[in-house]
């Protein structure tokens, strides 16, 4: 579980990370008007993984049968929530569509890192042995 946890918190570090350095070349590439819809983006990508993080750590403790139930519950909470997200960004005229929804694969990007970087590691210190 501490496992668990530490990865979640590296994952949250990550996503935060990859929003600093995007949000600021953005802002030095003068592209100030998708800062928002980018920021909504990467809000909800976060949010969205803590849902499920949230869902994953609870369905644990659950007999098989409960635990794909509750999985089902939880990916139509994440994709209304997803849903809700993509209309307010269609109908706030302050918000980028497609910065959103940048912002929104941005913790897919993170996972691609993490993994990466698992990968390397693990390579290396098989190598040592």
């Amino acid at each position: 579980m501490q496992a668990f946890l530490i990865e979640v918190k590296h994952t949250l570090i990550g996503i935060g990370a990859w929003g600093i350095i995007v949000i600021g070349a953005m802002y030095y590439s003068g592209l100030l008007s998708l800062i928002p819809g980018f920021t909504v983006g990467l809000a909800t990508s976060a949010v969205y993984y803590l849902l499920m993080c949230y869902r994953v750590k609870k369905s644990l403790d659950l007999p098989a049968a409960k635990a794909v139930s509750s999985m089902r519950t939880g990916w139509l909470v994440r994709l209304s929530f997803v849903i809700i997200m993509l209309v307010l960004s269609v109908k706030l005229p302050q918000i980028n569509l497609w910065a959103a929804v940048a912002g929104m694969f941005s913790w897919h990007a993170v996972l691609v890192f993490n993994a990466v970087i698992l990968i390397i590691k693990n390579t290396v210190h098989k190598g040592s042995v």
